[in-house]
């Protein structure tokens, strides 16, 4: 879709879709009842306890907070994520990106995101996705799979996915779409929702992968509660988004 360089149309917003996937925590287990590191590792599927202490330590570093501090934060913004997911609408498919009944379609704007009800290993979560141009979505589909591209008439989400627009100019949603389309695809997948806010990331999850398209083209911040992790419905719940379909 060609951009017009005399007129400018704004909107409230565009969606880029990138296919974001992220691990929404559950309540306590008695297994972990005494271990919230434990807690944390068991809320996102495919990453080492190593790893994810590791992860702890930098952001321990970067925030001056304790790491105890800093899982407590990690798992309350979890635990809200599942929340959310939880009251997406159906329930969620036993798979990362894409699945379902009802075909995902066109977007309004350039630049829309897409966030629909998804589940990993047991764990329920979101994906989400970014348009470039109004037709092609970008995604991380899940563990094992590079980022790509794929065309939203036949693809297929859940019922109770959401489209929203970002509240940018027609221009600036068409750019972070682009940036997605251009930077952003073939990229390893990240299992890490917990502290995944890297725009620079060498991998990447669904929800990180919409966030970095519009933090690196536009320097907006998607991330609805300012927490470590960037998770779907963090997207959905951010106020620089609006639903306009409900699928």
């Amino acid at each position: 879709m060609s951009i017009s360089t005399t007129k400018v149309l704004l909107r409230p917003g565009v969606l880029l879709v990138l296919g974001v996937l992220f691990a929404v925590f559950v309540p306590a287990s008695p297994a972990h009842a005494e271990d919230p590191l434990g807690e944390l590792v068991a809320a996102n599927p495919g990453v080492a306890r190593s790893e994810m202490a590791a992860a702890v330590r930098a952001e321990a570093a970067r925030t001056r907070v304790s790491e105890r501090t800093v899982i407590a934060n990690a798992l309350d913004e979890a635990r809200s994520s599942a929340a959310s997911a939880a009251g997406s609408g159906s329930p969620a498919l036993r798979s990362s990106g894409g699945g379902g009944t009802v075909a995902l379609g066109a977007a309004r704007y350039p630049g829309d995101i897409f966030v629909a009800p998804a589940d990993t290993a047991g764990i329920q979560h979101g994906h989400a996705g970014i348009y470039h141009g109004k037709g092609t979505i970008v995604e991380a589909p899940g563990a094992g799979k590079r980022s790509r591209s794929a065309a939203a008439s036949i693809y297929p989400v859940r019922k109770g996915a959401v489209k929203q627009y970002v509240k940018v100019s027609y221009n600036d949603g068409a750019k972070a779409g682009k940036y997605a389309y251009d930077h952003l695809r073939g990229k390893e997948y990240n299992n890490n929702f917990a502290f995944n806010k890297d725009p620079n990331g060498a991998k990447m999850n669904c929800s990180q992968l919409v966030w970095a398209a519009y933090k690196k083209a536009l320097n907006v911040d998607l991330d609805g509660n300012g927490g470590p992790g960037v998770y779907p419905y963090d997207l959905k719940n951010s106020s620089r988004t609006v639903t306009y379909q409900v699928m």
